[in-house]
């Protein structure tokens, strides 16, 4: 009886009026407690009483039932406030014309009481009280709504409570309660309190993250705020805050936002706004600090439109992650002009895209506008730090170029400069960045106080760049910035500049001694500045280049001088004056000193030297028990090791000092002083004073290392002291290396070193792990004839881990360096018992890591070029593994390896390549060869060709192909190079050319790139060049049977018959044979056969220069070409290098097989190498093969090879098929998947990332389903047609890249469930029928029904079956329904994804669309 009207004549049949009601109604509501049993009963009482009120037309008292609701507002919980609010809304309706005055009551009281204290996060008092103020506003909901119910309103001038800052509560719930249902109610229900001026002024005062919420709040209020016209064209509200730049900041921070829900609210709220002004026919103009925010002409709506249109397709294509979906939109910059605040968000999006391709097209538009603020600016260099961008050169210059023209512009040079401090830069960017710098001419004063830029540029100083090469150049890199664009520094400005400056170049070759001339600077500051800079050594290379750009201050600094010599003796005078303070000045001294001998600045050094002795009392005071140095003095007074006293007249100060360094070392001296002893003594062993004059009083390896083995260092034990025992040992192991000159200066005390230095390397150190080796190779004859205990063996593998372990490259380097020299000492490569254990092991392990770490490895070779390989036969494997040594950098490596060599090559950074120890995969490569070359013995090349094609072999044993420029293609191309080479080794050699059967069955193993088969067909031409193989029918016969392409015995001919008409020694029978061969392929079915017999066959023909009989057939063949010869294969085959001009005796030159034929076959194309050093090697190649090769072949090849010179002028080919951005745009076209602009309700309120609700209630299920690219595009098909959910086998799929290659992201925005195979899938499926799917299977049955004729139920669950099984026959009876595609063609089935997609988009036609 759900009907009113038979529920009322139901209550005439029982003749129940309201009496009746009222008993049992007042009994329940005089209970003390209500459980929710009673409430229920109550409501239905209630539900009678306003029955009987519509039957009677009368109202009826409600006084008890109001006193009733105020009695339940005291025990209001949550398990019965929906009891609540349904009997508060009856008894207001019982007496509809006291509504308004008690639901005024009711609401002053219940919203009155809402507490807004501070609220305290997670904590249960902070759950009650939300609690509290939620149920309040159900409350308070269900009394509006009895008011609305009646079309009344209450009034609630008087209430002062502040709701609107429940949008301040953590309470997510509390929240979308009262936007999405207390919010309309107090809108439609209440006069006197405007809700929404209160939030929206509320809102406003949102700062900083909290502004997320202030769009969250927009957006499901936007049909208030933003109104529209409805279907008649009216509309309820009146809103102005589209005219409010505050509205407008909200947005914008919404677009700038890198959460991509946040950034869909906020262009939903800006087509909301669009529409409503639309509606309002009115202009809009909102303008802040004198730059138009937005603006809208109504007069001009419909272009105004389409730009927006353009502008949100843009914005919608940016979320996209795939490239050649974004590329084609990034044209819209050019077209769409919604202001620089709209285009910023567009490119804030492109400029932090996942995609390279779209940062870099996107910064390119950018870069064309101007930089307003440090947020731009640093979004900007944000995109701009990405190694990835400096890959192509033409494409960084480009960009470098385009950020050099922006610079240009005051604004904009000043905003990025702020910034560029604050990015954490990689070394690549950041020196490509310094570079643009490097390069700009202005006045930088013009546009910032030289304070403000002497500390932005320091600041730039300070930026870590773990790179030393590029951290070298980016400082040059300033320093020309500096001398270009800050020209009116002061000092003071220079002092705060130049100590983050360390070029470690002599001071007269620094460049920052122009800056130093452009200084402006008067007589009486000089001094006062000079004497500032003094103040710490740091600044001695400042004061010496003041010095040589302005020489006339020598008196200047020479009064220094003295002044820090009189200060230095008057606290050595003062008996109990502290030393310390003093250090400073003596380490002046000391630098000064050093860096002006030998140099123009001889009168500098002069002043110092004469007070020498006071430098030397100094040292000898730092004895003194009161004098206690730190680890950061004792550091900075050890870089002075190596300094000289070279004045006779202080031989007695230098013995005294010396003897007074032993006596305190022997005395087991605190920590401190025991590491300044072992500074005065490795000093004093270098003074030619000492040597000559007391050598005899000097310490030699015995008596040193019986003081310090000896050694009980107080102090050692303390934390604190840790850093400075290490440099206790590594200085004492440095002197024991420097003390052993020769193996018999150990003789005496061989024992002792080696225990000293197994101790040392225990407790010290990684510093000391240098000198330990150094040591080790002076004496390793010694140590290795069995004289004494020392366990060879155990030490390398434990120095090998000690290296390892080694974090720094200037560690590092020496360390292994050493390690190098020590494996491959000639006392244990002789040694049997050292040849598996440690050299090969050890040489293995190095060519293992040298794709991560070069320098081993470039250790490892240099010191193989010089050792005899038939002597050490074991070595030979070594090399032979070298030789196929060819890494395929990672992008990152090969991006840094060219920068780093583009900078050691430029003159600019004056580097020294000898002092920075930097080395590259080329040069191990280029060692290599040389050092093949350098073997001469016919037997130990023979095993090595031998071995690197065993080792081929195995590497393509299974293998049925290989991709271009891998791993595998360069192994094969290199150890083809090694064969080509040999040919000039032993060419004569008849035991050489049967490798050539081991090149024919590797030919035509599987196919091959371009550079390798070119190799092969040379090395096959050369084999039957050398044997003198007639060409002829033998010869064809003889590659026919080994199955040699068509297309390459062509050009195996070709090579061979070209090389003896250039020499004169083809015959007529070989010419005929030769285009008869040609010629009568040229209308073969292969257009390629066809087009290269037909080119080949001209070509020979004009070389003979003879009128033959094929003159008819080669005249038709070139008129022919004439008429296509825009043909892209025939331009080609035209421009080909290996066609026209190659020869396969003249061009088997090292150069030519290393260097340009890779070129010339793309290989190796983006890696940059130093052409001096190539050039240097392949002259001593060249120079080695035509001196010790011998023979008729070779007689001819120094004859008519090429020179080096002739291969300048080929141009290597473009590279890799790197489409430009320019290439994707063209090719694309714009896609318009965007949120509609007419339907946009799917932004929810507080979480747009959300997956929106779909109207289809079809589950698709695929656990069936086992192949990854299948599901990936099955996702993306339930994704576009609103499939309620994607059930997949399990969830780990959504991970995969194959499964996320083909679902572009679909994932993210459907429900995807996880279902099991076997018995949980059935389950499922029982479940999903109990509650009400049809279950339908994709698949053909005797029963199965038509696709076209089946009709699809709203409720519907589609399986498929698995790719080749399909559905199981234990789910079969499960179905309701099985449904087959009807088939026209023989293939028996479509793919599943395909089936999927049509079962799909058929449910969608029927129920969704």
């Amino acid at each position: 009886m759900d009907n009113q009207g038979e529920l009322l004549h139901f209550l005439d049949i029982l003749d129940l009026n309201e009496e009746v009601i009222d008993v049992p109604l007042k009994s329940l509501m005089g209970k003390s407690n209500h459980s929710n049993k009673h409430l229920r009963n109550i409501i239905q009482l209630l539900k009678y009483k306003l029955l009987i009120n519509v039957q009677e037309g009368i109202e009826c008292e409600n006084s008890e039932e109001f006193d009733f609701i105020v009695k339940l507002l005291k025990d209001l919980t949550s398990d019965n406030v929906s009891y609540v609010c349904e009997i508060i809304n009856m008894v207001l309706c019982l007496k509809p014309s006291d509504v308004v005055s008690k639901a005024e009551h009711l609401l002053q009281q219940i919203l009155s009481n809402i507490d807004f204290q501070f609220e305290a996060p997670s904590t249960s008092l902070t759950s009650n009280v939300n609690m509290d103020k939620l149920l309040c506003l159900k409350v308070a909901d269900s009394i509006l709504n009895a008011t609305i119910q009646f079309g009344e309103k209450v009034s609630l001038l008087f209430l002062e409570t502040p709701l609107e800052k429940i949008l301040d509560s953590s309470d997510e719930v509390l929240k979308v309660y009262f936007l999405t249902d207390m919010v309309p109610a107090l809108i439609f229900g209440v006069v006197g309190y405007d809700i929404l001026d209160r939030i929206w002024d509320h809102i406003q005062s949102f700062k900083g993250d909290n502004k997320e919420n202030a769009l969250k709040v927009l957006s499901c209020l936007s049909d208030y705020y933003l109104p529209t016209p409805d279907a008649k064209g009216d509309s309820q509200f009146v809103s102005e805050i589209v005219h409010q730049y505050n509205f407008w900041e909200i947005v914008l921070f919404g677009m700038m936002s890198d959460n991509a829900s946040i950034r869909k609210i906020s262009v939903y709220l800006t087509k909301k706004a669009i529409d409503s002004i639309i509606a309002t026919k009115k202009d809009v103009k909102v303008i802040y600090l004198n730059e138009i925010i937005f603006q809208w002409n109504n007069g001009n709506t419909k272009a105004l439109k389409t730009m927006w249109h353009n502008f949100f397709i843009l914005i919608d294509s940016l979320e996209e992650k795939q490239a050649n979906i974004v590329l084609p939109s990034l044209k819209l910059f050019e077209s769409v002009n919604v202001g620089v605040w709209w285009m910023n968000s567009a490119f804030n999006m492109g400029l932090k895209h996942e995609n390279t391709q779209v940062r870099l097209k996107c910064m390119e538009y950018k870069l064309k506008t101007k930089i307003r603020n440090e947020t731009e600016a640093q979004i900007l260099l944000e995109a701009i730090n990405d190694i990835n961008l400096f890959d192509n050169s033409t494409i960084y210059q480009g960009l470098k170029a385009q950020i050099l023209e922006l610079l240009a512009d005051p604004q904009s040079f000043i905003e990025i400069f702020k910034s560029i401090s604050q990015v954490k830069w990689a070394p690549i960017p950041l020196y490509h960045f310094t570079d643009v710098l490097a390069n700009l001419k202005m006045d930088a004063s013009l546009v910032a106080n030289d304070k403000d830029l002497s500390k932005i540029t320091a600041d730039i100083l300070r930026v870590p760049c773990n790179n030393v090469v590029l951290r070298r150049a980016v400082q040059f890199n300033i320093i020309f910035f500096i001398k270009h664009c800050l020209n009116h520094l002061n000092w003071k400005e220079i002092l705060n500049i130049y100590p983050n400056i360390n070029l470690k170049i002599p001071f007269q070759e620094n460049p920052f001694i122009e800056i130093v001339k452009q200084v402006p600077i008067t007589k009486e500051d000089k001094v006062m500045n000079l004497k500032i800079m003094s103040e710490s050594y740091a600044n001695v290379d400042l004061v010496l280049l003041n010095f040589l750009a302005h020489e006339e201050d020598t008196n200047i600094v020479i009064e220094i001088i003295e002044d820090k010599i009189k200060k230095i003796q008057e606290g050595l005078n003062r008996q109990y004056a502290d030393k310390k303070p003093y250090l400073n000045d003596v380490l002046f001294l000391l630098d000064l000193s050093s860096k002006t001998k030998d140099s123009s600045l001889n009168n500098i050094y002069e002043a110092i030297t004469r007070q020498n002795k006071t430098l030397l009392l100094y040292l000898l005071s730092l004895f003194s028990n009161d004098v206690v140095l730190g680890m950061e003095d004792i550091s900075k007074l050890c870089k002075y090791h190596e300094f000289v006293f070279n004045e006779k007249e202080l031989g007695v100060e230098l013995l005294q000092l010396y003897k007074t360094a032993v006596l305190f070392l022997k005395s087991n001296p605190d920590i401190d002083k025991a590491v300044i002893s072992l500074f005065i003594i490795k000093m004093l062993h270098s003074s030619p004073v000492m040597l000559n004059s007391y050598k005899h009083e000097m310490l030699n390896v015995n008596s040193f290392i019986q003081i310090v083995s000896t050694e009980e260092l107080k102090g050692a034990q303390h934390e604190s002291m840790g850093r400075l025992k290490n440099v206790f040992y590594e200085k004492s192991c440095a002197i024991i290396c420097f003390l052993i000159k020769e193996e018999k200066d150990v003789d005496s005390c061989l024992n002792d070193v080696v225990i000293y230095m197994e101790n040392v390397l225990e407790r010290g150190g990684y510093g000391c792990l240098k000198w330990i080796l150094k040591t080790v190779n002076k004496i390793i004859n010694k140590l290795t004839n069995g004289d004494i205990n020392f366990n060879l063996i155990q030490f390398v593998n434990r120095v090998w881990s000690e290296i390892e372990e080694l974090k720094s490259n200037s560690q590092y380097s020496p360390c292994i360096e050493e390690f190098v020299q020590l494996i491959t000492q000639d006392c244990i490569l002789k040694n049997p018992i050292y040849n598996n254990v440690i050299v090969t092991t050890y040489c293995n392990k190095i060519i293992e890591y040298g794709p991560i770490k070069t320098n081993p490895l470039f250790y490892l070779i240099r010191k193989l070029n010089g050792k005899n390989m038939k002597e050490y036969g074991h070595l030979i494997y070594v090399l032979c593994d070298i030789l196929l040594y060819c890494p395929v950098p990672r992008k990152d490596q090969r991006i840094s390896d060219n920068v780093t060599l583009e900078v050691l090559q430029d003159p600019r950074y004056r580097v020294n390549k000898e002092s920075i120890d930097v080395h590259f995969n080329y040069e191990i490569q280029y060692l290599a060869i040389a050092s093949l070359c350098n073997i001469n013995d016919a037997e130990t090349l023979g095993i090595i060709t031998n071995l690197t094609t065993i080792r081929i072999d195995s590497l393509f044993k299974n293998k049925q192909r290989y991709h271009g420029n891998s791993q595998l293609h360069r192994v094969l191309q290199t150890t083809l190079q090694h064969i080509l080479l040999l040919v000039l080794k032993n060419g004569d050699l008849k035991s050489f050319w049967r490798e050539h059967n081991w090149c024919l069955d590797m030919f035509v193993k599987l196919p091959h790139q371009p550079s390798v088969r070119i190799c092969f067909e040379w090395f096959i031409s050369l084999y039957f060049y050398v044997e003198k193989i007639a060409i002829g029918e033998e010869m064809l016969q003889i590659m026919k049977s080994r199955h040699i392409p068509l297309t390459s015995q062509f050009f195996i001919v070709y090579w061979l018959l070209k090389h003896k008409i250039s020499n004169n020694t083809y015959t007529e029978l070989e010419y005929n044979f030769v285009l008869d061969f040609l010629l009568a392929h040229t209308m073969g079915q292969l257009f390629n056969v066809r087009l290269n017999a037909q080119y080949l066959a001209t070509i020979l023909y004009k070389l003979a220069k003879r009128t033959t009989k094929y003159e008819y057939t080669i005249n038709i063949i070139e008129r022919t070409f004439s008429e296509c010869n825009t043909d892209k294969n025939y331009i080609k085959l035209r421009s080909d290098y290996f066609t026209n001009d190659f020869d396969i005796v003249g061009n088997l030159t090292p150069y030519f097989i290393y260097y340009v034929l890779p070129k010339l076959c793309e290989i190796d194309s983006n890696e940059k190498i130093n052409m001096q050093f190539v050039n240097h090697i392949i002259k001593g190649i060249d120079e080695k093969v035509a001196r010790d090769g011998t023979g008729e072949f070779i007689n001819e090849w120094k004859c008519c090879r090429k020179s080096n010179d002739q291969f300048a002028v080929l141009q290597p080919s473009k590279g890799f098929d790197e489409r430009s951005s320019e290439d994707v745009e063209a090719m694309g076209t714009i896609q318009k998947k965007y949120v509609p602009w007419r339907n946009m309700s799917d932004v929810n309120v507080y979480d747009a990332g959300k997956k929106r609700e779909s109207p289809s209630q079809l589950i698709v299920v695929a656990s069936l389903i086992d192949k990854l690219p299948n599901l990936g595009g099955m996702a993306r098909t339930s994704e576009v047609f609103g499939v309620q959910t994607y059930v997949v086998d399990s969830l780990r799929h959504l991970q995969d890249r194959q499964f996320q290659g083909l679902s572009v992201s679909a994932e993210r925005w459907i429900n995807v469930e996880e279902v099991r195979p076997g018995r949980p899938l059935k389950e499922y499926l029982l479940k999903k029928k109990e509650e009400g799917y049809a279950v339908v299977a994709a698949e053909q049955t005797s029963s199965s029904t038509k696709l076209q004729t089946f009709k699809f139920p709203k409720k519907t669950l589609l399986l498929l079956g698995h790719e080749k099984e399909g559905v199981p026959c234990d789910l079969l009876p499960l179905m309701d329904h099985c449904v087959e595609i009807p088939q026209q063609g023989y293939v028996r089935s479509l793919n599943v994804h395909v089936t999927a997609a049509i079962f799909v988009w058929e449910y969608a036609r029927q129920n969704v669309l």
